[in-house]
Order: structure tokens, then sequence, then C-alpha cells
């Protein structure tokens, strides 16, 4: 199960639906979308905070598939 706080960057506009939908199947306490300054989206789902020991964020840029 996810904890913590999940970030993606660099989304194009046509993903940015396809991330929110692959973080809402983990039932986050929240998902929000923003938009970048170069047009290109972040995504950050909020989930339960980590146990101790554990990162409680985790962030990537998102990888263009064809």
């Amino acid at each position: 199960m996810p904890c913590g706080v999940w970030k993606v960057t660099d989304i194009p506009e046509n993903k940015v639906g396809r991330v929110m939908a692959g973080y809402r199947i983990s039932k986050p306490n929240s998902v929000i979308k923003e938009q970048q300054p170069d047009g290109l989206w972040t995504v950050t789902a909020t989930f339960d905070p980590c146990p101790p020991g554990q990162p409680q964020e985790k962030a990537r840029a998102h990888k263009a598939t064809a």
C-alpha cells in the first residue's frame, strides 16, 4: 500500500488524466494536478504517512511513451 506523498512531474496534457487515474486506484487521501510554467503538469497524490524510517516523499519525472 502506498504511503506518504508521491509526485510525478513533466506530464504532457494528453497523459495527465491517465496518471491521476493510476493513483486513484490506490485510494489516496487526495490527488491534485498543477500546471507547470512550461505547460506540462505535476500530479501529487497524498496517502497516509509512511511508517518511521521510510521516506515520506517520492518524486519522479514522467517518462514519455509512444
